[in-house]
């Protein structure tokens, strides 16, 4: 992402070595990684972090900082909230799980992404697979396949192991 893109709206912008994880996360966030790396490189970053004042711990966010991380960001935005632990684990636990509860108008959806299939629709977080569904069209036909998003590996969930 070009650094340029800062917002003082969104945060203050700090280094990323200055935050740290949840330990304790319960959230599997490896598989998103690579699709919110993609729309913060193109669109920037457009939800900061959330840290806890006191030591820097990540409350929300960790996919956002692992992306920022792996697209080689030294600065990110982060949004400082003077909580104790358990109420920052409390919002963690409800920032993620408030989102599930939220559904699509399937119709509207459509809608919107038919009026932009001619735009790249990379970075937005479906699959190549879902938009074909969605939009009932060959993604070959809009998207180059380097420009796809990569799928993350599969792994054994008892052993670890990189599955084909």
């Amino acid at each position: 992402m070009n650094e340029d893109k800062k917002s003082e709206s969104i945060g203050e912008w700090i280094e990323i070595s200055t935050l740290s994880s949840w330990k304790d996360n319960p959230r599997n966030n490896q598989a998103a990684i690579q699709e919110i790396a993609n729309s913060i490189r193109r669109f920037g970053f457009a939800s900061p972090i959330i840290a806890r004042k006191e030591d820097g711990m990540i409350i929300a966010g960790h996919t956002r900082y692992e992306a920022a991380k792996a697209i080689g960001m030294k600065m990110v935005p982060v949004r400082f909230m003077d909580l104790d632990m358990n109420d920052a684990q409390l919002l963690a636990l409800a920032d993620n799980k408030l989102g599930e509860i939220s559904t699509w108008n399937d119709d509207k959806l459509k809608a919107v992404l038919d009026d932009l299939k001619q735009e790249d629709l990379s970075g937005l977080g479906w699959k190549p697979e879902e938009l074909e569904i969605l939009l009932d069209f060959d993604l070959d036909d809009i998207m180059p396949e380097d420009d796809r998003p990569l799928k993350p590996p599969k792994t054994c969930p008892h052993c670890g192991e990189e599955l084909d």
